[in-house]
């Protein structure tokens, strides 16, 4: 669609105002739509296909199972001022999306939320602002009982955050080199939480 516009508001402008108009025209446009979709880039929460470590959006591949009390999180773009405050919203709207499945979030079984992970490898870059924005939620998360993951964050942005000290901050065990890792580490916190929720029973006394 995007493309097809580009083209007709080319042709149009350069038949109507001239070649280097209409070229000067489309660029804007063009420009426009790649500032848009930087701003609000496209996320995707994933699922693990049947039978595999693989991870895919849940929406595109309805195969793919999600695990109670785990939000996976991919955003598709760098995380910069422009778009942290979108990123932010998702965050919300995808915990809104587990509630609605859970039906509860201080389910003793273990559906309540409790770990979000972010797959981070289509991150190729993160500014000060987004490490900031990071440093908020996380600070957000800890006081709600629930912990932030980092999947597969590339080497630059993973520098950018030692930089910053935020691995200390999300603590060291929460990072992965996969989001298949992070999802079993978080399965085992979750159910070991579990047991030392379950009351133990008083011992029994022995009347002779």
């Amino acid at each position: 669609k995007k493309d097809w516009l580009l083209w007709v508001v080319s042709f149009l402008g350069t038949l109507f105002l001239g070649i280097e108009l209409g070229i000067a025209i489309a660029v804007a446009l063009s420009l426009t739509f790649v500032i848009y979709e930087s701003a609000r880039p496209h996320t995707a929460e994933l699922g693990q296909l049947p039978g595999t470590t693989v991870y895919r959006n849940v929406e595109q591949y309805g195969e793919a199972k999600t695990v109670d009390g785990i939000i996976i999180l991919r955003v598709d773009a760098p995380i910069y001022f422009a778009n942290v405050d979108f990123v932010k919203d998702k965050l919300r709207h995808y915990e809104l999306l587990n509630e609605t499945r859970v039906g509860s979030f201080t389910d003793l079984k273990g559906s309540a939320l409790r770990f979000v992970i972010l797959e981070m490898s289509p991150v190729v870059s993160i500014d000060s602002t987004g490490i900031h924005a990071l440093k908020e939620i996380i600070s957000e998360y800890k006081s709600r009982g629930i912990h932030l993951a980092l999947a597969n964050p590339c080497p630059a942005v993973m520098h950018l955050l030692e930089k910053a000290d935020l691995p200390s901050l999300i603590g060291r065990e929460f990072l992965f080199l996969r989001v298949h890792d992070a999802v079993q580490a978080c399965i085992a916190m979750r159910e070991k939480r579990s047991l030392l929720c379950i009351p133990q029973a008083p011992p029994q006394t022995i009347i002779a």
